[in-house]
């Protein structure tokens, strides 16, 4: 019976402990309704709450349904322009900056006297106004009854976008025959 104890101890010291039953320590805690531990964890949960509504409403994407800015353009005359120039008669005097447009039309071909002005009133940095001169040599016995003005503009925002916009603009028709 001794052999048998210490083979047993010999054979337990050489291979290690085995583990026969294993249960793991829980302990809890418990606190009273008026104690500090308690009131820490409300106000840490509740400055939770606060702080993520503080960064959800300042980053600007809670509760918005629609939203607007104002911002002046920055315009700016490509220097592309088509001129119209219709007589009584349904004739058409044409001119344009682009050369190609200029050859398909030699018979109603004028050269104008163009001058252009763009204002900054404000001293801002951006147009806020733009003067045309337009001065279109007639030959005797031609008039003309209406105009008809193509003009370029790029029109870019800083924010949101840049656009090419193309304006036309009917500047005037029905004139009195023979008046300047």
């Amino acid at each position: 019976f001794f052999f048998f104890f210490f083979f047993c101890a010999l054979l337990c010291c050489a291979t290690g402990l085995h583990r026969v039953y294993a249960a793991p320590v829980q302990r809890t805690h418990f606190a009273g309704l008026c104690s500090f531990a308690l009131f820490l964890q409300i106000v840490l949960f509740g400055g939770l709450l606060v702080f993520s509504y503080m960064i959800a409403y300042q980053s600007g994407g809670m509760w918005l349904r629609e939203d607007f800015y104002r911002e002046q353009p920055d315009v700016r005359f490509k220097h592309q322009m088509l001129l119209l120039l219709q007589g009584p008669d349904n004739t058409l005097l044409t001119w344009s900056t682009l050369p190609k447009y200029n050859a398909l039309t030699p018979s109603s071909f004028r050269v104008p006297t163009i001058k252009t002005q763009d204002q900054d009133r404000d001293h801002d940095g951006l147009s806020d106004r733009f003067l045309f001169e337009i001065d279109v040599p007639l030959q005797a016995g031609e008039s003309v009854q209406s105009v008809e003005l193509i003009l370029v503009f790029e029109y870019t925002l800083r924010v949101e976008a840049s656009i090419l916009i193309i304006i036309s603009f009917e500047v005037a028709s029905n004139f009195l025959l023979g008046s300047n």
